[in-house]
Order: C-alpha cells, then structure tokens, then sequence
C-alpha cells in the first residue's frame, strides 16, 4: 500500500464518511475494519417477517443538526427517508408508580407551553413551583463544569431532576446524570445559563425566532428499511479495494515524524503520512503509548458504558391501544427497573413495519445499571417483558424478539470531559498527520458523527482552516 494513501481505522460511520470525503477530493483512503462488517452500531438486520427490519443500535438522526440528514441526500436516499408520526407525538414518563404523559411543548428541561405544563401531573404543584425558581435564580459560576443532575436540581429543584430531567437527558448518553457533564453533553443548556443567567429567560428570549419547520421534516427522521442504509450507501461510494475488513490493527508506530506503521493482527505492516483514527478512545490508546504516552492514558481514562437494545415484535391486534399513540417512555431511575425506556417504533415512523405488526425497542444497561446485562439473552428478554407488562400493560407473547448487546460501546462524556479533550489535542501535537475521530470526543448521535468525519477528513487533507489532531 503506497505511503501516500490516508490510513482510516475503524468502519463505523465516522470512519466510513472520511474515507468517503477523502475519495470525493481524490485521495486514496485505506479503511481497515476488525469485524466482518462495515457500519459499526448502526445495524438493521431483517425479521421474519417480509419488510420487518429490527434496528440493533441507533433508529433515527435528530435534524436540528443537519450533518447526517443531508449525508443521505447527497447519498440519493432523500426518497426513502421517514418522518415522524405527525399526530400521535405523545411521549410518558414512568414516575411514582405509573405512566405520566409529558406535557406538549416540554423541551428537555424547561416547558415551552405553560398551560400544558401547568396542567400536567408528571410533578405535583410544590415542584412546579420550584420549578419556576429558575427564572430568578442567579446564573452559577461561568466557566464550572458540573454534572447533568447537579444543573437540573441547582435550576429546577430535585424532584424534577429525577422525575424527567433525568430521565430524557441521561438516557440520551446511556449515562449517570450525576456524572454526565453538562458542558460536553448539553452545551446548548450550559450557554443558556452563561448568556442569559436562566434557562427559562433563554428560552423566553428565544421564542418566535425558531425557524418555521420544512414540509417532509421532523425533529427525528429515519430511512426505510433501516439506518445501515446509509452506511451501506457510503460504503458503495467508496473504491473498489478500500475498505478492508477483518483487518484487526494491534499497534500503531510513529516511524519518522509524520509517517506511521500500523501492524496488523496476521502480522502485515501498512504504512502512511497520516492516521485517522476512529475506533473508541479506551481501543486507541495502547496504539499510541509509543507514539504519545501522555495522550494514551487520557484516551484509557474515557470510561465507556455497556448498553442493549430488545426488541419485540407484535401483532398489533394484541397491543395495548396507548402504545398506539405515542412515542414511546422513559423511566425515572428510582423506579429500580431493568430497561430505562422503550420506544414505539411502529408508532413513531407510520410505515417502519409491516401492517399489523407492532415494534416496541427497549433498553437496558448503560452506566449505573450495567448489573441488567448479567444475564443471557433469553433471560434479559424475559425482565424486558415483565417491565412492559408492569408499566404498560403489554403481556402478550411478542411474534419476534432481538437482543443486541453493546459490550463497552457507549462513551459517557463525564465532567471534566472537555478539558480531557483539550489536553489528548495538546499532546497529540508531537504527533503530526494523527487524527482522533468519531463519538468519543465532541458528540455521540450520528450528525455528530458525520460532522467529525468530515472534519477527520478534511484535516487528513490539510485544508486550510481545519480542525486540529481531535475532531
């Protein structure tokens, strides 16, 4: 392989949209990938049933970042995209012993329509006053990062933190919110407070300046017959001879200053001016203890959760009707279930299953709650059912159920995570042509993803205004 050729490790979606942006500028990328497929946690594989497609990681991609949506336009996928259901958005919170449906217009922390709030019952009155605090409360020290819950209970009060702060925020990162950092997670919130002093006030001063939203658009979009569409459409674009996998890299070398040797696991050596390395930050750093070891042990210090995805397949005829009409719930964590949340996949994109198939995913693990997985599959669907039975009504025998498992997949962005990030940038300077990418870094959801692709690529090619060695 020629030394001029850009070496891409990793074929999830980060690496897999590099090393298609280095083949679109005329690069010849070399994408080496230990499975035996490309795409990463992005995974649809079919059921049994025709047009039944199980999504084993992500299901869809938020728009109001529009990195992954436009990929799939520029992909000729724009005709198979889906949209959320445009009535039925209900969405529950398990909390007190039962489902509480979340008022309208409640974005993540703060109500964005009074009267829904004020009339719901997800938090008694006492809270919903507290609630308010947030409006004259003083902004907190500008530059301190502090976890998810610390913010939520400082601005709205405890029980609002656990009853669905919590919940929403941390299920999004699989994540403790009493370490998740607000500033690496939830910057927008995080700016809220250092710009306005609240986030009530934020939002107040925000409001009649949202962009009107696009017909054939929704906050959550996906494709039709599932998101490995996506990266199986870029893996298209790419080369022929690109992508290699099976390819396992078991070290990294920095043989002269800005050239590296990665050795492969069957002993072949590949050599190249420039790495982009996607793989997880705890993979990567023993590849580079020889090359950077104060960089190595930031990466090792990135803790990672294990999380799983259940899903079941029903007939829709023995569905309770609620599950029908909605999007689906979180669970406020006191609650000491096994799964955290579960999403009405049928219900939430009209046109995901066939007709007269129900598709509800849940999910379990994730940090804090990892013990969930210690058990075999047959097992952890078995909880699964219990919990749907006991919280939604739903005990009947599911027509189909897939488990996928995410041993150490998911990176929890706790506090001090930023900083983190800064000082593996720093380090990396003595390591010029190396390139960090992908979740571990600067966003976990796939427009994040895309974006730091690019971006990997984009430095890989020297462009003038590109982002540094962590991207």
């Amino acid at each position: 392989m020629s030394q001029e050729r850009v070496l891409v490790l990793g074929a999830g979606i980060t690496g897999l949209v590099c090393a298609y942006e280095l083949a679109k500028a005329g690069a010849s990328p070399v994408l080496l990938e230990a499975q035996n497929r490309v795409g990463g946690k992005v995974f649809s594989p079919a059921g049994s049933r025709d047009g039944l497609i199980f999504e084993a990681g992500p299901d869809s991609f938020v728009t109001t970042k529009p990195a992954a949506l436009e990929l799939a336009i520029e992909l000729g996928l724009e005709d198979r995209l889906l949209t959320t259901h445009a009535e039925k958005k209900g969405m529950w919170v398990y909390t007190r012993g039962r489902l509480r449906r979340f008022p309208e217009g409640l974005l993540l922390m703060a109500p964005t329509k009074i009267r829904a709030f004020l009339a719901s019952d997800v938090v008694g009155w006492p809270a919903k006053i507290r609630m308010a605090g947030d409006f004259f409360l003083p902004a907190g020290a500008r530059d301190y990062d502090e976890s998810v819950g610390a913010f939520a209970a400082r601005r709205f009060g405890v029980e609002a933190a656990e009853s669905f702060i919590n919940p929403v925020m941390a299920g999004i990162h699989s994540g403790d919110p009493d370490r998740l950092s607000l500033k690496s997670t939830f910057p927008q919130f995080f700016e809220m407070e250092r710009k306005y002093g609240s986030v009530w006030r934020a939002m107040r001063a925000a409001s009649g300046k949202r962009p009107p939203a696009r017909p054939g658009r929704t906050m959550f979009m996906t494709l039709q017959g599932g998101l490995q569409s996506l990266t199986d459409a870029l893996a298209a674009r790419l080369p022929a001879g690109t992508v290699h996998t099976g390819a396992r890299v078991e070290s990294l070398a920095q043989a002269a200053p800005g050239r590296y040797e990665a050795r492969l696991a069957g002993g072949e050596c590949v050599t190249a001016n420039r790495v982009v390395c996607s793989l997880p930050a705890p993979v990567c750093a023993p590849m580079l203890e020889g090359i950077s070891p104060a960089a190595a042990a930031e990466l090792g210090a990135v803790v990672f959760a294990s999380t799983s995805t259940v899903s079941l397949a029903y007939d829709a005829a023995a569905v309770p009707a609620a599950i029908g009409e909605g999007f689906g719930f979180v669970i406020d964590r006191r609650e000491k279930r096994t799964i955290s949340g579960a999403t009405y996949s049928s219900t939430k994109f009209p046109g995901r299953v066939p007709a007269g198939t129900a598709l509800v995913r849940c999910f379990a693990g994730g940090a804090g709650n990892e013990s969930a997985l210690d058990c075999s599959d047959e097992e952890l669907a078995g909880k699964v059912r219990s919990d749907l039975a006991g919280i939604a009504g739903l005990e009947a025998e599911p027509l189909e159920t897939r488990v996928a498992r995410w041993p150490n997949a998911s990176p929890q962005y706790n506090v001090g995570h930023d900083a983190r990030v800064g000082r593996i940038h720093a380090a990396l300077a003595a390591a010029p042509g190396l390139i960090l990418a992908g979740a571990s870094y600067k966003g976990i959801g796939l427009p994040d993803c895309v974006r730091s692709g690019r971006e990997a690529a984009r430095a890989a090619l020297g462009v003038a205004g590109s982002a540094g060695a962590v991207v």
